[in-house]
């Protein structure tokens, strides 16, 4: 059993529905499913291989360490052309990074390292950001009231699904809500701020959170022979 990624991550954004995926027999081979909305700390995965060198995975242990570290290197980079938008020009100019960047970027690296990455929220800017039927069923299972102390973790779980013949792992890793997120997530936004939001974004949902709370989830899908 693995759960929860040590560090909390800074991702301020992160942000079409499907039919519920069947668990696949178990295999000897198979990592066990991560038990959903535990805390307990997920052991460092092994470094994979450069992206441009990396055959696709064949078995489950390999996709989830692509998993892992797909969804990894994308809210590294998230984060790096957020933060450096923020310093350069304010909240106004980190929003065409999630408007614009972030999809170019999880498309780059879906095909990079042949892992389907997501970022996946209830309540969303994006209407291609809704969940499917796996990935609500992990958001719901990750939800959970800030503790007291105020400290949060990130949590992780992943499964190996059988839909149509096909198998996949499937993995999810949440996003949490920084202070830096709050500039344009917060309960208090900039005037100038929620005019460029609705120009993008309408039927913008993804206000009004408090630091800590959970704002979505990382979701890689990988392919097995």
């Amino acid at each position: 059993m693995k759960t929860i990624l040590p560090a909390l991550l800074l991702s301020c954004v992160f942000l079409t529905a499907g039919c519920p995926e069947k668990a696949a027999p178990k295999e000897a081979s198979t990592p066990p499913p991560a038990p959903m909305g535990e805390a307990k700390p997920a052991a460092e995965p092994a470094a994979p291989a450069p992206a441009a060198a990396r055959a696709a995975p064949t078995t489950p242990e390999e996709a989830l360490l692509a998993a892992r570290e797909a969804t990894k290197t994308f809210g590294g980079e998230l984060k790096k052309a957020l933060f450096k938008a923020l310093g350069e020009g304010g909240p106004t100019a980190a929003i065409p990074v999630c408007n614009e960047q972030a999809p170019a970027l999880a498309e780059k690296l879906s095909a990079e390292q042949k892992v389907l990455i997501r970022r996946v929220t209830e309540r969303r800017r994006n209407a291609a950001n809704a969940p499917d039927a796996w990935e609500q069923k992990v958001l719901e299972a990750f939800a959970r009231p800030i503790p007291q102390s105020g400290k949060v973790e990130v949590q992780e779980h992943w499964e190996v699904v059988e839909e149509g013949g096909k198998k996949q792992l499937r993995y999810a890793r949440s996003i949490l809500v920084g202070e830096g997120c709050l500039k344009c997530h917060g309960k208090e936004i900039a005037p100038e701020v929620k005019t460029e939001l609705a120009k993008l974004y309408p039927a913008d949902a993804a206000i009004g959170y408090a630091a800590g709370e959970l704002r979505g989830i990382f979701s890689a899908t990988v392919d097995l022979p």
